[in-house]
């Protein structure tokens, strides 16, 4: 293979790592678009913020809370990590609720409480408005 050959196909490699680049800049600026976080406590006061690309959101500790992600971009979450769009609901509760349940409405409470009343320690989490 002569010099000027072996140099072409180096320029070649290197153009297509440029556009490899390229890409995962665009991938990197496309990802961060907005999310938004609930944060919903329990004296029923819910704290509304919106983050762009990275979205970092540290609870704390002994407070009751339920956190509500959706958007895209990267979320990190405790000890979890998504990337791209997600729509996640975490609940932080206390010892005390060993046993929780994820209700539509107040009926729905009023039936799982009736059909199981032997459960001690539940807890319900009903974060829609009615």
């Amino acid at each position: 293979m002569d010099a000027k050959r072996a140099h072409s196909i180096t320029q070649i490699l290197r153009e297509q790592v440029n556009i490899r680049n390229v890409f995962v800049l665009w991938l990197a600026i496309s990802l961060t678009a907005c999310s938004s976080v609930h944060i919903h406590r329990l004296d029923g006061s819910v704290d509304v913020s919106q983050g762009f690309g990275v979205v970092n959101i540290v609870t704390p500790e002994n407070m009751p809370l339920v956190v509500n992600v959706d958007g895209v971009g990267v979320h990190l979450l405790s000890d979890s990590f998504f990337l791209g769009y997600s729509r996640v609901s975490a609940a932080y509760l206390d010892e005390s609720c060993r046993v929780v349940f994820w209700i539509d409405s107040t009926e729905q409470a009023k039936n799982i409480a009736t059909l199981l009343s032997d459960i001690k320690d539940s807890c319900f989490i009903n974060i829609t408005k009615e």
